[in-house]
């Protein structure tokens, strides 16, 4: 029985077929189709590629070849480069070789070949060596598309607990609501924020820690 990985739990509302084969040591989409007697041309391989700091997945046939000028022009970069396999294994958490677009765990901008649009099925690596995934090819493109948004709110929320908490300025409108001046919002706050609204210092604190903890570890 395949081993359950992410790629194979985002599938899980998702038509495919599980395919296994003895994994090989290079060349890994190549392998993959010839293990599976798989059409090269219908069989992706996963390429992360990098601009400054940021990320994306690109799946070609197996027998082509990824060009990053047009996937820079795509991603609405200046250039790109392939990206270090380290930084590629941490944004993804799958070993080269293994690397699935889908159930990354960061999420990143996807690129799919148009070539393969009106092939019936695709194959793309389920997340380890040795194990594909078979799909429609509109399936593939509905769950390889990011909610970029996601991201972007998720750090933005954390940046703005951190300065809440570091600040104390969350206890700031309260303060005004009860009309003290500027000098006593900040002497209140000092003095009394540990008695006022407990829960809400707590949950500032935690998205504090959350956001800051996005920053450290989320970024490639």
């Amino acid at each position: 029985m395949a081993e359950k990985t992410r790629a194979l739990t985002a599938l899980h509302a998702t038509d495919h077929e599980v395919l296994t084969y003895a994994p090989g040591q290079d060349h890994f989409g190549t392998h993959a189709a010839e293990e599976l007697d798989l059409d090269p041309a219908a069989v992706l391989k996963t390429l992360v590629i990098a601009h400054e700091r940021d990320l994306a997945i690109c799946c070609v046939p197996v027998d082509g070849h990824l060009s990053l000028k047009a996937a820079a022009k795509a991603l609405g970069w200046k250039r790109a480069e392939m990206a270090e396999p380290a930084k590629a294994q941490r944004a993804t958490g799958y070993v080269v070789g293994g690397i699935s677009p889908l159930g990354t765990l960061r999420a990143l901008p996807t690129l799919i070949d148009a070539s393969v649009a009106d092939l019936p099925a695709i194959t793309v690596s389920a997340g380890q060596r040795g194990l594909s995934a078979r799909l429609r090819p509109a399936d593939l493109a509905a769950l390889g598309t990011p909610t970029l948004i996601a991201d972007q709110v998720f750090h933005a929320a954390g940046l703005v607990g951190a300065i809440l908490a570091l600040t104390k300025l969350w206890w700031m409108p309260f303060a005004l609501w009860q009309q003290f001046d500027d000098g006593q919002v900040f002497g209140y706050t000092l003095k009394y924020f540990p008695q006022y609204w407990p829960v809400a210092s707590l949950i500032v604190g935690v998205i504090a820690l959350v956001g800051l903890a996005s920053a450290i570890f989320r970024r490639p």
